[in-house]
This record gives C-alpha cells, sequence and structure tokens, in this order.
C-alpha cells in the first residue's frame, strides 16, 4: 500500500466528503480526480475486518486469534470464529461474559485473558489492545482540537466536532491503526 502525506486542512475535507464509514479516503479521492470506481484495493481488504473476525470494544481479534487465562491452577483456552469468542464450544459476545462462564463470578475479562494473533508467537494481555485503541483515539481526538479546528469546514456551518469527530470515531482506520501496531509489534 503506498501512502501519501496530507497537512490538516486537507484531511479534514477529505473526512468531510465522506458520505458513510463505507466511503473510503481513496474512494474520496479517486472522485474528486474523475477516475470513477475502481476495485477494492489490497488496503481497504486488508483493513476491513472479516465477518469471521470478533471485534470487541473497537478492537480487532481476527479469526483464529488465541486467548487462554490461568484459573485456579489450570489454563484455560479459547479462540475466536465466526465472529465470536469461543470457550469449551460456548460462543460468547465479550471477554467478561466468557470469563464469568468459566468463575462463575463478575470478571474483568480484558484483564482475565491473553490472546495470541495468528501467525504470531507472543501472548499479550487484551487489556493492553484496548488501552492502546484508547490512547490513539484520544491522539486522533487531539490533533482534532487543533486551534484551527475551530473554524467553520461544511456549507451547514458544523463545527469539526459535531461533523468530523463523531464519524471519525467510529472509522475502522482507527481500530487499524491499533491492530497494526499490536500485530505488527511482535517480535516472531
Amino acid at each position: 500500500m503506498n501512502t501519501i502525506e496530507v497537512d490538516f486542512d486537507v484531511f479534514k475535507q477529505l473526512t468531510v466528503r465522506r458520505e458513510t464509514e463505507s466511503v473510503s479516503y481513496n474512494d474520496v479521492i479517486r472522485e474528486l480526480l474523475g477516475l470513477g470506481q475502481g476495485n477494492i484495493s489490497a488496503a481497504k481488504e486488508a483493513t476491513s475486518p472479516s465477518p469471521s473476525d470478533w471485534i470487541a470494544k473497537g478492537v480487532i481479534f481476527p479469526a483464529g486469534t488465541e486467548f487462554r487465562a490461568a484459573y485456579k491452577g489450570q489454563v484455560r483456552a479459547g479462540h475466536v470464529e465466526d465472529g465470536k469468542l469461543v470457550v469449551d464450544g460456548q460462543y460468547y459476545d465479550s471477554p467478561s461474559a466468557a470469563a464469568r462462564a468459566i468463575t462463575g463470578n463478575y470478571v474483568n475479562g480484558w484483564r482475565f485473558w491473553d490472546c495470541r494473533f495468528p501467525g504470531k508467537s507472543t501472548w499479550q494481555r487484551i487489556e493492553n489492545l484496548r488501552i492502546m485503541l484508547s490512547e490513539v483515539s484520544n491522539n486522533i481526538r487531539d490533533k482534532l482540537h487543533h486551534p484551527f479546528c475551530d473554524m467553520v469546514i461544511d456549507q451547514n456551518s458544523k463545527p469539526v466536532d459535531d461533523a468530523v469527530w463523531p464519524e471519525f470515531q467510529k472509522h475502522d482506520q482507527i481500530r487499524t491503526m491499533v491492530n497494526d501496531n499490536v500485530l505488527g509489534s511482535a517480535e516472531d
């Protein structure tokens, strides 16, 4: 995937022109350049979660991600399948629900489980992934609160916070940045 640098004003304008989350920045630029719709790029395919991936609190766990937790001297295991965390044949929507099924108590599943992404050799606490996502989100939010962001950026006179942040906050790019950082950071 090729990368280009744009200044903040260009980024704002590209963001405003994205009608929905499914419209990528590449789609906006193609439209502006009159190139029409191209094939789905490899970059979009790489950043889009598969239906088999599990997304919990914005963190993407690719299908095949392994989970483990030590409880009462035993190691309990799980994995991601069909968009859920599977433990002992049961499907769970949250790490805490899976942890509760094991312990019989309310447990913070983000602190209970470690995971290992497909193709990686290192395990990591899933709480750290959520912390990293929060830090990236806060960093992006801070950039959107740049002094020049108080100006009006669209025809409807919506300030940046109302026009850009809600859409950007939900955008898969944040999750992708975190996952790229996490998946690319392990020494294998």
